[in-house]
């Protein structure tokens, strides 16, 4: 099964809780379903079926964009578009919408500067979470 089936949400049916693996180029860990874009991250999380989070920051470009990239970029900074989002588009997401996994979301980016702003705004929102009182049972 390709990283393109495991990012429909309605494949996994029969297992409603899953581990979500954001990242353009590292494979997932076994057991965890594979995202390359935001987009495709945000319908898991939506559905409040995600338990854990891996997440990268630099997620690539289209192709479309790519082409807008002379060489001597791709030297000083790693590309990334609009259309495929960054780790950090996706954690401001989270915050926005409350739209989080069940357990803290962790990075596994290399970029040092992504992975600190992503985790900071990761830790923004679970001190919130945790100032919270706790839902009523009904």
């Amino acid at each position: 099964m390709g990283w393109a089936e495991n990012a429909n949400p309605r494949s996994r049916r029969n297992n409603p809780v899953v581990n979500l693996w954001l990242d353009d180029y590292r494979p997932a860990p076994i057991g965890w379903v594979h995202v390359m874009t935001v987009q495709e991250a945000q319908p898991y999380l939506a559905a409040g079926t995600v338990k854990r989070a891996s997440l990268d920051h630099d997620l690539g470009a289209c192709d479309a964009c790519l082409e807008q990239w002379r060489e001597a970029d791709f030297v000083a900074e790693m590309p990334n578009c609009e259309h495929f989002g960054t780790g950090y588009t996706l954690v401001c997401w989270m915050e926005a919408t409350g739209r989080s996994p069940q357990e803290k979301p962790t990075v596994h980016s290399a970029n040092p500067v992504g992975a600190k702003r992503m985790r900071q705004a990761i830790d923004r929102e679970w001190a919130r979470r945790a100032e919270l009182p706790p839902p009523e049972s009904v």
